[in-house]
């Protein structure tokens, strides 16, 4: 027991830092599909969550396992995808939630993310709302428009945010309804997203940044 107890400690430390590594995105744009043989013409918007578990994994190699400590100029991104969304179109409306896996990479230009999973929801059709079941795919690829630095942070000292444009495809089955009907459809998003993170070596030769830390 007292062997496994520092694994046990470094592991906890280890999803509370990846708590920490959050990137935000919420977006929103016109949507096409087609149900049956209908076209189908509306918006959608999204608000993301994505949990970084390789920050967490840096940091713990850094304390624990005697790895590099500098963050990498170009971080790369790998964990899970949280979302709720909504829809409005000409079929009816739609709202759900979304969960999945995402990798990518971020750094002081650009974000680069891929994501996809399941997602479950309401849609309405023919004006009855039937429950929905499908599965998304998403890339979402942003600029940056702002960076700043916190002089307090402990370790969290750098913000990013990116101005982000993303595909997505979706596909939503309604097996309820009187004739069994799915919803392909594709959308084109544009939002906003933020990420803190440790900074880069780049920021040293930013005056007053106190980062990386």
């Amino acid at each position: 027991m007292r062997r496994l107890a520092p694994l046990v400690t470094a592991s906890a430390t280890a999803l509370a830092l990846a708590g920490c590594n959050l990137v935000a995105q919420l977006q929103g744009g016109p949507v096409v599909g087609k149900l049956d043989k209908t076209p189908v013409v509306g918006g959608e918007a999204d608000m993301t969550i994505y949990l970084d578990l390789v920050a967490s994994q840096e940091w713990e190699d850094c304390h624990f396992n005697n790895g590099p400590c500098m963050p990498p100029e170009r971080a790369t991104r790998l964990g899970t995808a949280s979302s709720v969304y909504t829809r409005g179109s000409n079929a009816g409306f739609g709202l759900g939630a979304e969960e999945g896996f995402f990798a990518g990479t971020t750094d002081a230009k650009r974000m680069v993310l891929f994501a996809g999973g399941a997602r479950l929801g309401l849609e309405t059709l023919r004006g009855t709302a039937y429950a929905s079941a499908g599965g998304y795919a998403r890339l979402s690829v942003g600029f940056t428009i702002s960076k700043t630095y916190d002089p307090h942070a402990i370790l969290l000292c750098r913000q990013l945010n990116y101005l982000t444009f993303s595909l997505q495809g979706t596909v939503d089955a309604m097996p309820a309804a009187s004739s069994p009907s799915t919803l392909p459809a594709a959308s084109l998003l544009v939002g906003i997203a933020g990420v803190n993170d440790s900074g880069a070596p780049s920021d040293q030769q930013v005056p007053g940044a106190r980062c990386p830390r």
